[in-house]
């Protein structure tokens, strides 16, 4: 394997399983979230593959190169009985990142509604004593306990009364770009899958997003720059698609929608209140 695509694999987990020193910290997550629709979910990771990843992204003083890894996911959202998270349109997710079939991963991601496409982002470590566990209760799970209290109570939620909601498993094509092996910003497909009861449903989203790390710590003129950038590279998919639309709804409110048909729209939330679901 290439020291580039050591650097580049380092700079996912760095992503999705922050150093200890990161755990619990606030940061800037910046993306933009379109909708694809299904049926051209293969031409856009071909055209993802051609553009950004076989040829050298130039824009601006960017010079990025691409890197081309996938990833599956499973992401157990959680909610109140009164669905107070989904209302406020953020998510709490315990995420499990799976590597050939391994889990080779998992954390608590809290994320916070922000203006256009900001957001803030907290990630909680996880006691490995519950690795295989797919649900477990979040006061059991994570180990950073008085911090994720404080910030549930500054979000107002009831840590006691979040348990389960829904879970969705991804496939992600995930395009990397990077500056002299530097991560700057990632293209991910994702295809969404989620099951309650005997109702499935199933979508496609491209998030065009910022290194959380690298944008956090950036200055103003900075991050303005990799805020151009990121447009830019979103003016090119669009232009070249017209059928993706941006759609900056979270993941959970989107498949909540989608699941939330006759029978389940008649009692989900009544039934949630009465602890059955």
């Amino acid at each position: 394997m290439s020291v580039k695509k050591l650097v580049i694999i380092f700079s996912i987990v760095l992503m999705g399983a922050a150093p200890s020193f990161l755990f619990g910290e606030e940061r800037l997550e910046n993306e933009i979230k379109l909708s694809v629709p299904i049926e051209i979910h293969d031409e856009v990771l071909a055209y993802m593959l051609d553009n950004f990843v076989d040829e050298r992204f130039v824009f601006e003083d960017f010079r990025l190169d691409g890197e081309y890894v996938v990833e599956q996911f499973i992401d157990s959202y959680y909610d109140s009985s009164k669905f107070d998270v989904l209302d406020d349109d953020n998510g709490i997710r315990y995420q499990r990142r799976f590597a050939d079939g391994e889990m080779s991963s998992h954390i608590v991601q809290v994320k916070v509604a922000g203006e256009d496409t900001v957001a803030k982002e907290f990630k909680f470590e996880i006691d490995d004593g519950v690795f295989d566990d797919r649900s477990p209760a979040l006061d059991d799970l994570i180990v950073d306990a008085v911090g994720f209290s404080d910030l549930m109570l500054e979000l107002s939620y009831d840590e006691n009364k979040l348990r389960p909601a829904l879970e969705l498993a991804q496939i992600r094509d995930r395009v990397l770009l990077g500056v002299d092996d530097e991560p700057r910003v990632t293209l991910t497909l994702d295809s969404v899958y989620s099951k309650k009861w005997w109702i499935d449903r199933q979508f496609v989203e491209l998030e065009l997003e910022l290194n959380e790390v690298y944008y956090t710590a950036a200055d103003e003129v900075e991050r303005a720059r990799l805020v151009r950038l990121i447009e830019s590279i979103e003016d090119e998919i669009t232009s070249e698609f017209e059928e993706i639309v941006p759609n900056q709804r979270p993941k959970y409110s989107q498949m909540y929608e989608k699941l939330n048909v006759f029978p389940l729209s008649w009692f989900w939330r009544p039934f949630r209140w009465l602890g059955l679901m």
